[in-house]
């Protein structure tokens, strides 16, 4: 076709996604949603086919008195009739966060601005709780804080962020510091990985961290930890999506939070600087999805199908 596809993301010059035959898309303005998956039979074939399509997990849970077999996917928000169907399938996502801890002995304290990529939400959280290290059994811990960038996994469409991320996260620290002052008295700074969890492991994810300690250590070098807190929001979520249906995400408010770290506690420590500009480009990636799935998938506007119009 001799014009391209105005629609930022598409391929320039397809057309109703290379099925002209069965598809028109008269303003060649309809990001890709899978129009075929409107012409199963049941809302659940629908809703299997959108994930099909984009390769996504759902978030059902199993039925009552059923084992983890038996997953129905959720068709809640699904409408239309057999053959036409239309709406939002739930669907698992990841997430962004920075922040700072701090400590003393096994004390263990920290913010963090979180993003979550499923609902498009930012949410900042305080945690304390407790931590055992090689330190304790080495030597003893004054003083620590550290900066940090994270990558979370298993943030739900249909669960707002205070529900799925608030609440007790286990962790484990894998890192290496060094200092000038040697053994046994120590001054360092370090880095290193941390991994975290829920308790029930639907959230996971894993930090970088760049830190500096203080103490009396024997073996200054290692840097292991495992431990508990819990996550405390320190304000109400912040939406990038308006609550109405059919809301697209405001993807430049987004991007520039990121970039400017907005409520974060180390806007510009090493790990965010290095890892805000990633971040972003995910950001954009997971609007766009949200967008197809929450407006795109609502026939008004869409594509016109040679058994029947959708709009």
């Amino acid at each position: 076709f001799l014009s391209r596809d105005p629609v930022e993301g598409e391929p320039a010059y397809l057309y109703a996604r290379g099925n002209p035959v069965n598809l028109i898309d008269p303003t060649g303005q309809v990001p890709a949603f899978p129009e075929h998956c409107r012409q199963r039979q049941s809302k659940e074939d629908y809703a299997w086919c959108v994930l099909g399509y984009y390769n996504l997990k759902y978030t059902a849970e199993p039925p009552e008195g059923y084992g983890f077999t038996h997953f129905i996917v959720n068709v809640d928000d699904v409408e239309g009739t057999p053959g036409c169907w239309q709406g939002p399938v739930p669907y698992l996502a990841g997430g962004y966060a920075e922040g700072m801890s701090w400590g003393s002995g096994p004390d263990r304290f920290g913010e963090e601005v979180t993003y979550d990529w499923a609902t498009m939400e930012r949410q900042l959280y305080e945690y304390s709780g407790t931590g055992f290290s090689v330190d304790s059994v080495t030597g003893v811990v004054i003083a620590n804080a550290s900066t940090y960038a994270s990558a979370i996994g298993g943030f739900r469409s249909n669960k707002s962020i205070e529900d799925e991320y608030s609440g007790e996260v286990v962790y484990f620290t894998n890192g290496a510091s060094i200092g000038p002052i040697p053994p046994p008295f120590n001054l360092s700074i370090g880095t290193g990985v941390v991994y975290f969890a829920s308790p029930d492991f639907k959230i996971v994810g894993a930090s970088w961290y760049v830190g500096g300690a203080a103490g009396v250590d024997i073996i200054p070098v290692l840097d292991f930890e495992g431990g508990r807190v819990n996550y405390k929001r320190k304000d109400d979520p912040y939406p990038y999506v308006a609550k109405q249906k059919r809301s697209k995400v405001k993807v430049s408010e987004l991007v520039y939070d990121i970039l400017h770290g907005v409520d974060s506690p180390a806007p510009f420590s090493p790990p965010a600087l290095l890892f805000n500009i990633p971040a972003t480009a995910i950001a954009t990636k997971q609007a766009k999805l949200h967008d197809e799935i929450y407006v795109y998938s609502y026939s008004r506007g869409g594509f016109s199908s040679s058994s029947g119009s959708y709009d």
